[in-house]
């Protein structure tokens, strides 16, 4: 497939964001939180011939659409503590909420390391009312967004 140039904007919010199951002040870890939305164009897939039971099935580019989601951040508030390793985690809307279960266990080891971690509102139902979030963004874009912001990142996805 021949290369297209693709926009990605990244744009910050302000104020705190909403994390339902946080019970602790991330300032004390010597850490910060930043809330983004992330918005672009994403290529949607559609398969080749049929889907077979080893799950290894053809696809091709189909057509673009846009999207909108949420990006969390948390990372060392000293830029000098960073790894240099972003740990990217799919948010969890099991329960109606956008939670975020491996921060939730990890986080000692992520603060201990000094590594970032970005929790991604990938479903609608993670957003409160359904404002945001048209579709997902693919891993791909992800990437390229991510290594718009600062590079170089190692990017760890969950």
């Amino acid at each position: 497939m021949a290369s297209q140039t693709q926009r990605t904007s990244i744009t910050e919010l302000s104020g705190p964001a909403p994390m339902p199951l946080q019970a602790y002040d991330l300032a004390n870890l010597g850490y910060v939180e930043e809330e983004f939305l992330l918005q672009g164009t994403a290529t949607c897939f559609k398969f080749i011939g049929e889907r077979t039971a080893e799950g290894k099935w053809l696809v091709e580019p189909d057509r673009r659409a846009p999207f909108v989601t949420r990006l969390l951040v948390r990372r060392p508030a000293n830029s000098a503590r960073f790894s240099g390793t972003v740990i990217v985690e799919w948010n969890n809307v099991s329960g109606g909420i956008d939670a975020s279960p491996d921060w939730t266990l990890l986080h000692r080891h992520i603060v201990r390391r000094g590594h970032a971690w970005v929790g991604v509102t990938a479903q609608k139902v993670g957003v409160d009312g359904g404002r945001i979030g048209r579709r997902a963004p693919s891993e791909e874009d992800l990437a390229r967004a991510l290594r718009s912001t600062r590079p170089p990142w190692r990017c760890l996805v969950f």
